[in-house]
């Protein structure tokens, strides 16, 4: 496995069931492209071995497209037991919390509009009604070089939306005015005692620089 992405999987552990072993993750897999299913399943790979119960939903359109059955033949031939359905929430929901893997820019920005008319937003919004954390992480389409920048801007808008409801997006800064910017609530998702590397030109409030004196965060400027 890349070191990367190894590392990027176990970030999102730590961001779940820290505590709670055998815990329940409810899974919500939006879009498409099947290009973008090989890292979601290694995450799911990852949450299963460390001893997480998790449940998967496919949106609607996910599971219209190759992605159902690729994730049908990952599912039968790494984890047969693991529990998979394509229904909406119901008031009452037996799930720690929700992950939301390479979530489409269609969901993203339904969540964001509050438009809980597809599966991904219902359930998103279902978890925030209910106090559970939800774990996001971006799709291909995310960094696309040919994206337009407005939609570029756009989306990242949305993404600032969200993490200023408390959703987590691994490894994410919000982008303002062709600069990056690192909040209060970035650096609370970032353990304690560890390095942060943010790179040029990026703004650091007032408040994460208390928040990473505060949780002895080491800095390190490029």
């Amino acid at each position: 496995m890349q070191p990367d992405l190894s590392n990027r999987l176990d970030r999102i552990i730590d961001l779940l069931l820290v505590r709670q072993r055998q815990g329940m993750v409810r899974v919500v897999i939006t879009g498409t492209d099947p290009r973008v299913l090989p890292e979601t399943l290694a995450a799911l790979e990852a949450l299963s071995q460390a001893g997480y119960g998790l449940r998967v939903t496919l949106s609607h359109s996910a599971s219209l497209s190759a992605v159902y059955g690729a994730f049908q033949c990952w599912r039968e031939g790494f984890a047969p037991e693991l529990l998979y359905d394509t229904r909406m929430p119901q008031a009452e929901e037996e799930y720690g919390e929700l992950f939301l893997p390479a979530i489409s820019g269609n969901s993203l920005a339904k969540i964001a509009l509050c438009l809980s008319d597809n599966v991904a937003s219902a359930w998103a919004f279902h978890a925030l009604c209910h106090g559970r954390k939800i774990i996001v992480t971006l799709g291909d389409e995310f960094t696309r070089a040919a994206l337009p920048e407005a939609m570029r801007e756009q989306l990242h808008h949305y993404i600032a939306t969200l993490k200023s409801w408390g959703i987590v997006f691994p490894g994410v800064t919000t982008q303002s005015k062709g600069k990056q910017l690192i909040s209060l609530a970035d650096i609370r998702q970032q353990p304690a005692g560890t390095a942060l590397r943010p790179g040029r030109n990026v703004l650091i409030t007032p408040a994460a620089q208390d928040e990473i004196r505060r949780r002895h965060i080491i800095l390190y400027k490029d």
